[in-house]
């Protein structure tokens, strides 16, 4: 079995004290997780901190995570992210919890911990630094460090084969690009757009993600705010992490963390303000990976190409141009997986599809 940990808590920057098992006592703990779980980690520890170590301003000025403004030219900087560490055994549940001394944030684990996890237990990506900036746009981005990821899955052979895949540092949206922002890029831009046409039927919400846009409208709208699509393996590497995780959050379905369908198809009845899940992020901070709607991606469609392991890309050309993420009216957990591939004409519309920028 595998095992995830990952809880997002929003707030200002905390420390991160990991507060034991079962009660809460770190006495609790059994001889074989002293080296897993502590009872105090330092925040200069790398192993155990999860918090930003640094911010980006719009002009790319290096600033420590406390700072609210630019220390060389004084730009607002983005809230920090904390990220409070639950560890989780899908056998006998929450083994761990954790807690900000400054949110008061606390989960009380469901049980102490039994002998047979001594073989479950498996801490992941205990050393991610989580950095994020505003571009000039006003679009917050998330690092996404250089180095491999594992690409793809067996579960459909269009996702196949599992693989080793490179990639060069690059930054993605946290969320998908929003009402308000494409509004902000038709208006200085002059671009065109059909607003009273394309309206989706609970109306043009600023918060929420734009939908009904094409491949092409999505391309001019990162084009302008100076980056482009993710291609399929930044958006996937983005989602999944450096573990491959089927889901953005972890190995197991949960709809409670994205905006998606229950019982039946679209009884979601709408998107949802984008960052609405902040449980449900991914292991570089991403959020909405999962559910809210579909995104454009830069590729074109075809079946994998297993000589491309150094930042691939798609065909040249093709039909059709690729989807990731599932959307708010599926209701099967595997649409929201990870690897899971979409397709559609570029010229297709829909209130299910939105988009989210990348740059480098």
């Amino acid at each position: 079995m595998k095992f995830w940990m990952l809880a997002v808590s929003w707030g200002l920057l905390g420390i991160l004290w990991i507060s034991g098992v079962g009660q809460g006592s770190s006495s609790a703990l059994r001889t074989p997780y002293s080296s897993l779980i502590v009872s105090q980690p330092s925040l200069a520890n790398p192993n155990y901190s999860l918090l930003p170590q640094s911010k980006r301003c719009p002009k790319g000025h290096v600033n420590s995570a406390d700072r609210k403004v630019c220390k060389e030219c004084g730009a607002k900087l983005p809230a920090t992210v904390a990220i409070i560490t639950i560890m989780v055994c899908s056998k006998n549940g929450l083994l761990a919890t954790s807690y900000c001394p400054l949110t008061k944030s606390k989960r009380v684990a469901k049980n102490s911990v039994p002998k047979s996890c001594t073989t479950h237990i498996q801490l992941q990506n205990p050393a991610i630094r989580i950095e994020s900036k505003v571009n000039d746009k006003g679009i917050e981005m998330m690092r996404v460090p250089a180095g491999e990821f594992t690409m793809g899955s067996n579960d459909r052979k269009d996702e196949t084969p599992i693989r080793k895949v490179y990639l060069d540092e690059y930054w993605i949206g946290k969320t998908e690009v929003t009402v308000a922002q494409f509004r902000k890029f038709c208006d200085a831009s002059g671009y065109t757009y059909d607003w009273s046409k394309n309206k989706p039927k609970w109306g043009w919400l600023d918060d929420h993600p734009m939908v009904i846009v094409t491949w092409h409208e999505a391309s001019a709208f990162c084009n302008w705010a100076g980056g482009g699509l993710p291609t399929e393996a930044q958006w996937e590497k983005a989602a999944r992490g450096p573990n491959a995780l089927k889901f953005p959050w972890g190995n197991e379905w949960d709809g409670g963390k994205c905006q998606c369908s229950k019982t039946e198809a679209a009884d979601a009845k709408r998107t949802a303000p984008v960052g609405s899940f902040p449980r449900g992020a991914s292991p570089f901070g991403c959020l909405d990976m999962a559910g809210n709607v579909a995104e454009w991606c830069a590729d074109w469609y075809e079946n994998y190409d297993a000589s491309k392991k150094r930042n691939p890309q798609g065909p040249l050309g093709g039909y059709c141009r690729m989807l990731r993420g599932g959307s708010w009216p599926f209701n099967d957990s595997v649409s929201f997986r990870s690897t899971d591939r979409h397709n559609n004409d570029p010229t297709a519309l829909g209130d299910y599809y939105g988009f989210r920028l990348a740059s480098r």
